[in-house]
């Protein structure tokens, strides 16, 4: 009776570890859905297409053409969403001189974001303001 305990209890530890290796395996379950590896872009390459797009006059907000001695680049922001290959990456910029916003009374324009696609263009732009 001791024995067929000792066999069951095996058996039993042996499909809990194989289901739960399936299931929490990353990098199984990466293949399972085809997924490869996510490519990571070099801030410097950003950068690079990031002053190709706003020299070309892509950098607009309210209307006014942001220029590239109007900027101080800060960082680059990598968003990666779980199922996805490809990250959301964006250029967060302050404004040298922050300008009043257009009809916002008071309220100042003192930095943009700027979302970069695959292919260095500028896709969307996100206004830093600061509230009076």
């Amino acid at each position: 009776m001791q024995f067929r305990k000792l066999i069951f209890f095996v058996f039993i530890s042996l499909i809990s570890q194989a289901v739960c290796s399936s299931v929490y395996n990353k990098p199984e379950n990466l293949k399972q859905n085809n997924l490869t590896e996510v490519e990571f872009i070099q801030p410097e390459k950003i950068m690079l297409n990031y002053y190709k797009a706003v020299d070309s006059g892509k950098l607009i907000v309210f209307g006014i053409l942001i220029k590239r001695t109007m900027l101080i680049p800060v960082h680059v922001d990598y968003v990666y969403k779980i199922n996805d290959q490809v990250p959301k990456i964006k250029v967060y910029s302050k404004l040298k001189k922050p300008m009043r916003t257009p009809e916002q009374g008071n309220n100042i324009f003192t930095g943009v974001c700027a979302v970069i696609d695959m292919f260095g263009e500028i896709i969307e732009t996100e206004a830093h303001i600061s509230l009076k």
